[in-house]
């Protein structure tokens, strides 16, 4: 069973479609809050819980639940209900969710893990440190934390989770069944995938492509 999320200006807020995909029953919510508060979310639980006591899972896998809300782990721990949660960036453990300040450049604490006094310094919330609680809280209650390399495990461990429930799950990568050969037509193609900010690195490589000359 899947539990989703859309925006959909065609449903209210709160209304939930079911669906199959490839034989997995999916509900999914629509929800429209937007903002830098995307961990602490009420609006979503109701809908959760009725999916969780209809479906009666046995676990629970957490996967990019920004805007859905920390509120459904937590609800799984009150039941006892197993999870395990897969940490894709540092959201859990940085507010502003790719450890980068208030100039959107690295903060550099990879190294000893996050310091919430050096955080204090990039961000005005007043949430930060009842935020670390409940979401460190949430982190250890899971029977995994899943990260998609042994950098990413490096920095939850040396943030506070034991090594023993951290784990490394690369994102799994195809290789090509065979190459398509190489035509040199005198023309630079360069495909990129990822979104047009700052921490995707895409005025990096504008910036690098600029300086590359004929």
């Amino acid at each position: 069973c899947v539990f989703t999320m859309s925006m959909n200006v065609y449903n209210y807020s709160g209304h939930i479609t079911r669906y199959d995909y490839r034989g997995a029953m999916c509900f999914q919510i629509e929800n429209f809050q937007t903002g830098s508060n995307n961990w602490d979310v009420e609006d979503v639980l109701p809908a959760f819980e009725k999916v969780v006591n209809s479906f009666r899972p046995d676990l629970v896998h957490f996967n990019s639940i920004q805007f859905l809300g920390l509120q459904l782990v937590e609800f799984c721990k009150r039941l006892g209900i197993p999870y395990i949660v897969t940490a894709h960036d540092a959201w859990w453990i940085c507010e502003r969710q790719f450890m980068l300040n208030d100039k959107d450049k690295f903060c550099a604490q990879d190294k000893l893990g996050i310091d919430l006094y050096k955080c204090a310094q990039c961000t005005k919330s007043r949430t930060l440190f009842s935020r670390w609680a409940r979401m460190h809280s949430a982190l250890l209650g899971a029977r995994l934390v899943l990260t998609p390399s042994d950098y990413q495990a490096s920095l939850y461990i040396k943030s506070g989770l034991p090594k023993e429930l951290v784990h490394t799950n690369r994102n799994g990568i195809l290789t090509p069944a065979s190459v398509l050969p190489h035509q040199n037509g005198g023309i630079l193609r360069l495909a990129y995938l990822g979104g047009k900010c700052e921490h995707k690195g895409y005025f990096f490589l504008k910036d690098i492509m600029k300086d590359i000359k004929g």
